[in-house]
């Protein structure tokens, strides 16, 4: 039986014999019998070659049609979707999406926010700088007030307002405090000194002179007694 050629090659081939392989064209449709080429240009997530007709796939970082839009920032650092440039698992801490596009829009300035898509609150940081968009850290430590939690963020504000003026104020008040509290013991204590001197029993000098059948006391006073008025 005689070959007479007369069958087209089977989708997904072409060539000679139909050895070649072709495919993952625009819109689905058949690769050139002939040469392999896709009318109207390859498949999102795919590429030609110069010895490929829309065989070979994106390169990591990039995607869709023609390989023509970028992509990444994947959370542990898998490759991006070929075809729609989306992450499997989201985006890798400080990194975000928008409408347009997939993980490439680092979390925004100014926003306080940091990490995994963007989802974590950070801030308060020294001369209102922005904090690392992937660890929320504050790169020159955290603004008056403020200071590291357990996890180095400045999001736990110091005791009392935390301001250093406020600090200072504080300790002055203490020792205001202190101050009149000594004054006043002080003064207490001088003042008790003062009673007790004052309510101590007059020292007296007794004195017995006979006279004739009976005998008479003289009470002899110190110079500075001042008891009932006597001397």
């Amino acid at each position: 039986m005689t070959d007479t050629c007369q069958q087209d090659c089977p989708d997904g081939s072409y060539g000679i014999n139909c050895a070649s392989r072709c495919g993952n064209c625009l819109s689905g449709v058949s690769c050139d019998k002939t040469n392999g080429a896709c009318p109207d240009g390859c498949a999102a997530g795919w590429m030609s070659n110069e010895t490929t007709s829309c065989l070979q796939p994106c390169p990591d970082g990039s995607y869709g049609i023609n390989c023509a839009s970028r992509c990444g920032n994947c959370l542990s650092g898998v490759s991006c979707d070929k075809t729609n440039g989306a992450c499997p698992d989201g985006c890798a801490a400080g990194w975000m999406s928008n409408e347009t596009t997939s993980c490439l829009q680092p979390c925004q300035n100014g926003s306080n926010m940091y990490g995994v898509n963007c989802a974590s609150h950070c801030g308060n940081c020294l001369d209102s700088v922005s904090c690392d968009k992937t660890n929320g850290t504050c790169p020159g430590g955290c603004a008056a007030g403020w200071m590291n939690d357990g996890s180095k963020l400045c999001q736990q504000p110091l005791a009392g307002g935390g301001s250093i003026a406020g600090i200072v104020g504080g300790a002055a008040a203490a020792v205001c405090v202190i101050v009149v509290v000594v004054t006043v013991v002080i003064c207490l204590k001088r003042r008790k000194r003062k009673d007790d001197d004052s309510k101590s029993p007059v020292p007296l000098e007794v004195r017995c002179t006979k006279a004739k059948t009976r005998y008479a006391i003289t009470e002899t006073f110190h110079p500075h007694a001042t008891s009932n008025g006597r001397r």
